[in-house]
């Protein structure tokens, strides 16, 4: 009996070390299959911008009332545009209307102009923006824009204008764009 009882126990013993053979390589398997499928997945991509930002005065044009005369210093740049005008009496305005050409591949639009008046007799003279585009003024790719900058020779009552002289403006206005959103 004790042959029969050691082969049982040899059955169970070899049937238990199959079970555990196959579990093992079955956990092996799917460790092998883990590890496959669980690879980093790396991503590369590259953004590109291919417009090209060009937006600038292109040209300055004189209107005088009164005495008002453009004087030599009147200039632009790109950004910049300098006026040079005399004013000879109250009421005399010089009125600059400064063209603007997006000559980029990128819409624009105008977020602000900066002036800035130097003057002689400065406390007659009134600086202002008459026209300019709208907050929502797109300035396409091609398109112009006219912005328009007077100064006028005031005669505020209590504090009057001398009777003679010249009040000469030299000032500038900067004109500052921005990208349109699409």
């Amino acid at each position: 009996m004790k042959k029969q009882m050691s082969r049982k126990k040899r059955n169970v013993l070899d049937k238990k070390n199959i079970v555990i053979a196959t579990l093992a390589v079955a956990v092996g398997a799917m460790a092998i299959g883990y590890a496959a499928f669980a690879t980093t997945l790396n991503i590369n991509g590259t953004a590109t911008i291919v417009g090209e930002w060009d937006v600038e005065i292109t040209g300055i044009e004189f209107s005088g009332t009164g005495q008002a005369k453009d004087g030599t210093g009147t200039t632009y740049n790109s950004t910049t545009a300098t006026f040079d005008c005399e004013l000879y009496a109250p009421g005399d305005a010089c009125e600059y209307t400064i063209t603007v050409e997006n000559q980029g591949t990128v819409k624009a639009a105008l977020d602000s102009i900066a002036l800035s008046p130097s003057s002689t007799n400065a406390e007659y003279i009134d600086m202002e923006v008459t026209a300019q585009p709208s907050a929502n003024d797109i300035l396409a790719v091609g398109g112009t824009h006219t912005v328009k900058i007077k100064s006028t020779y005031e005669d505020f009552g209590s504090n009057p204008a001398p009777a003679t002289g010249t009040a000469r403006t030299l000032s500038s206005g900067t004109l500052i764009y921005k990208q349109a959103a699409n």
